[in-house]
């Protein structure tokens, strides 16, 4: 069967419903294969049907676009569909490794609602712990918003993580770990997440 490439807006949908269940409250849950964009029928019970094989995995390489140019069609095709499998990987790794470094994570840290906005599909909340405060700030709308503004809560806010990375098969439209304060105007990535960290010392 011939791999299918799901388009760059349903990956970062994907991403973003991942993301959100890692940095909400509550223990997180994804299938397995979400991880890795796997869409074989699963059968219970049966480990022959639990994954695609790990050939995407093991390639050591990317391929240099000169190089997937004079490929054929269907060499192209899953060719593209490892790089994103590889991806959506390193997105959950990244997302994972940050839950379990953070205190504001945990599942039973809090939560402030911080704004909503319908129209625009943008929520953003906060997650603190006694350590550490962290803020969210997640659209679903189809396009990016640039230098929207927020009025942040107290303090400065130092983004650490972007769902819309280009090593998670995004577009990089992010803030490129700026530090903000006050009534910020902020890149937010069409269905995406950027998370920030307060950075001063104050509480």
């Amino acid at each position: 069967e011939r791999p299918v490439l799901p388009q760059p807006w349903a990956r970062s949908a994907a991403r973003f419903a991942a993301g959100m269940s890692f940095v909400g409250p509550g223990i997180p849950i994804f299938f397995q294969g979400d991880e890795s964009l796997a869409r074989n029928s699963f059968k219970w019970g049966t480990p022959s049907t639990w994954d695609l094989g790990w050939e995407w995995y093991t390639s050591d390489r990317e391929p240099e676009p000169e190089e997937l140019e004079r490929l054929s069609q269907e060499a192209r095709e899953k060719a593209l569909a490892n790089r994103a499998r590889r991806q959506t990987y390193r997105f959950y790794t990244d997302a994972i490794a940050l839950r379990r470094r953070s205190s504001a994570l945990a599942a039973d840290a809090a939560i402030e609602r911080v704004y909503t906005h319908n129209g625009d599909a943008v929520l953003a909340f906060r997650r603190s712990s006694k350590d550490q405060e962290l803020l969210v700030v997640g659209s679903m709308n189809k396009q990016n918003h640039g230098g929207y503004e927020l009025s942040l809560p107290p303090g400065r806010w130092k983004e650490i993580f972007n769902s819309d990375a280009r090593i998670y098969g995004g577009e990089d439209f992010g803030n490129g770990g700026s530090t903000f304060e006050g009534n910020a105007k902020l890149n937010i990535p069409a269905a995406g997440l950027v998370v920030f960290e307060r950075v001063d010392s104050a509480r």
